[in-house]
């Protein structure tokens, strides 16, 4: 571990513990994560200083309200498998492949999301639930890597800005760190158009993370996943359970 992340680290770990955050939040499911080694607890704190360029400062903060948001959702009566309410229309599954790097392959596909069906209230909780989920199912240092796929996506049905909002901030500011790429696949052109848009909006640590992949560039994904994990709908072999909704 480089000296300044150690004693950056050390720092944010002392003054949490000054200002009494594992006491005051001491039944949250992520505090008594951190709580079981000291190992632990230096593999989530330094998510939060690397998403704050290890400014230690901005990390504490961005921890403090990570800890009252999930007392405020009350995170830890989220169930695992909220998600699959179907009116979440949530769009993303584990797939069981990891990368050549060893990192879990998750599977995306954007026609999932129904706007005339989605709940918000209910996809943001099953967001949550996803989330958690992950966290329990691998340990604490794993990041994941996403291919989302635009096979047969409607710009009118499969777009719920409020609910991308949600997503991207629930993520960006709660859980960060966890994202390591995210590959968009078979998106149309008009998709892109609009992200050069909004991508100011976007942090840069996140951009930095989305590779577009356009329509017959599969010579992409093998570079970091086999044939075996890349779905069929673009040209792979693997076949995921996550079809539209309204096929239902």
């Amino acid at each position: 571990m480089p000296d300044s992340l150690y004693d950056s680290l050390e720092c944010l770990s002392e003054k949490i513990e000054a200002e009494g955050l594992y006491t005051t939040f001491s039944s949250d499911k992520l505090v008594r994560r951190i709580k079981r080694s000291s190992e632990t607890e230096k593999i989530i704190l330094s998510r939060f200083l690397r998403a704050r360029r290890f400014n230690v400062d901005s990390a504490f903060d961005s921890f403090l309200a990570c800890l009252k948001f999930r007392e405020a959702e009350n995170v830890n009566s989220v169930g695992l498998d909220e998600f699959k309410n179907p009116l979440a229309t949530f769009p993303f599954t584990t797939t069981g492949f990891c990368t050549f790097d060893g990192e879990p392959l998750l599977y995306g596909r954007a026609s999932a999301l129904d706007r005339f069906k989605i709940d918000p209230a209910i996809f943001h909780r099953g967001f949550i639930s996803f989330l958690e989920f992950l966290g329990d199912t691998f340990e604490p240092s794993t990041m994941f890597v996403i291919i989302f796929d635009f096979t047969d996506f409607s710009p009118i049905r499969n777009v719920h800005f409020g609910c991308a909002r949600d997503m991207l901030k629930v993520m960006q500011d709660f859980y960060p760190e966890r994202l390591s790429k995210i590959f968009l696949v078979n998106y149309p052109s008009t998709l892109y158009g609009v992200y050069k848009i909004v991508s100011p909006f976007i942090d840069e640590n996140t951009r930095s993370k989305l590779e577009w992949i356009p329509k017959n560039s599969l010579e992409q994904l093998l570079r970091y996943v086999s044939m075996e994990a890349i779905p069929y709908s673009i040209g792979g072999m693997a076949v995921y359970p996550v079809p539209p909704l309204s096929s239902q």
